[in-house]
Formats: C-alpha cells, structure tokens, sequence
C-alpha cells in the first residue's frame, strides 16, 4: 500500500464530530463514492506486513450501493473519503512472577541386619528421612495497544468522525522445577499440591534460557490483529 500519510496531514483539520453516527458519508447517492482504508502505524514498534495487509483484507469490507472500499492509494480513482486506522502505542511487560514453592517430607521405610556380638542377626526396621520440592516459576508477556479509527473527507481535510480503540494480548509460561527424591516426587506432583496444567517440568531451569516466552513481533502482532474485528465493525456503519 502506497503511503498516504504526508497527504493526509497536508489537509487543515477543520472540526472533529465525537458522535456515534457514522452514517456520515452517505450524502452523494448519486455519485460513486471511493473510500481509501489504510493503516498508520506511529507507535515506533514493528508490526509484521502480513497482519496489516490481514487488516486490510477487502473479504471483510463489503461495498454498499455506491460506497467501494480500496486498500491502495491508486493516483487515477477519486477518493472523496479516508477511513485511517491509527496504531498510536504499543506497550509491552515482561516479568516473572515470585516462585511458588511446595515441600514434601516422608520417610522411606527400609529393613535392614543387625549383627549382634553373639552372631545372631535381627532384623530392624529403618526409617530414612526424604523430601521433595516443586518449585512453580510463572513467566508473563503481555501487551497493550492504543489505537483510534479516523473518518475523513479528503477532499476538505474535515475529519468527521474519531473512535478510540484498544487491544492486548497476554502470554504465560510455566515451568515446574522439582528437586528432591525421585520416587515422592512422582507421588508428590500427583497429589497436585502444584497446578502444574500445560506446564514444563524439568529437573533444573536456566532463567536466561531464550525461547521462553514469545518474541515481541509475534505478542504485537497477536494483539494487533484483535483490532480488525473493530475496524469491520466501523466500516459496516458507513
């Protein structure tokens, strides 16, 4: 898509109209009106190609009568009307939770000979004292866009009408360290003192391990994405 950005601030805004109704442009029922769509990305953080180009997938935008919605800023069609999604700032955090941690003490009951000065043996009973520990380590991504829909008419450069728009998206991972006697570990994670659902266990963790949690194209582009169903939504009402 061709950038329409300097264009677009070259106009004066005139005034902004804060109400609901969108149903702004339908005046020209005679004339075929060419609405541009396009995506303005100002929050300095990479947005993959291929979720803006799924933003602006013409399947979701619907000509109506003689309202066509383009994607492009093509030099010889007329556009009268401008719809800017603008993704104003993305946030991203990444922390790690303060670690969970369950201890588990028994005993391993062991029969064992005791040889007596007169060569006789016993039997005793020993009780050999064993413990096991998970460890929960709950690693978190999340992200928050802001964003706003704009209407223009480009033939003025009156902006008609403004929406606010947010998204996020959050990403958890969990990884269960255990530490301690093999077999009360097994009976240790089965008593689920540790809700241990879709979790990672491991006997040992490397905290700096890469890969943990998801890249930072790949949480923004997840929360991005979420503003298309808005986006389609504005686009109906016109």
């Amino acid at each position: 898509m061709k950038n329409i950005t300097l264009s677009l601030l070259a106009f004066l805004i005139i005034s902004c109209s804060s109400s609901k109704n969108t149903n702004i442009i339908i005046e020209d029922k005679n004339d075929p009106i060419n609405v541009l769509v396009f995506v303005n990305n100002l929050s300095g953080q990479k947005i993959s190609e291929s979720v803006t180009n799924d933003l602006l997938s013409l399947n979701c935008f619907k000509n109506k009568k003689n309202i066509v919605f383009h994607t492009e800023n093509i030099a010889d069609i007329n556009f009268k009307y401008g719809v800017e999604l603008i993704i104003n700032k993305i946030s991203i955090a990444e922390y790690k939770q303060t670690p969970k941690i369950n201890t588990k003490s028994s005993y391993i009951h062991e029969e064992t000979q005791v040889y007596n000065k007169d060569g006789s043996v016993d039997i005793r009973e020993v009780n050999y004292p064993v413990s096991s520990t998970l460890i929960e380590h709950k690693y978190i991504k999340n992200c928050y866009v802001s964003a706003e829909l704009n209407l223009f008419n480009l033939k003025n450069g009156k902006l008609l009408y403004n929406e606010p728009l947010s998204s996020s998206n959050s990403f958890n991972k969990i990884y269960i360290e255990s530490i301690g006697d093999s077999s009360l570990l097994n009976r240790h994670r089965s008593d689920n003192m540790v809700n241990t659902s879709g979790a990672v266990t491991t006997p040992q963790i490397n905290h700096n391990t890469v890969g943990l949690l998801p890249s930072n194209i790949v949480i923004i582009d997840d929360a991005v994405i979420k503003l298309k169903k808005d986006l389609s939504k504005f686009i109906s009402k016109i």
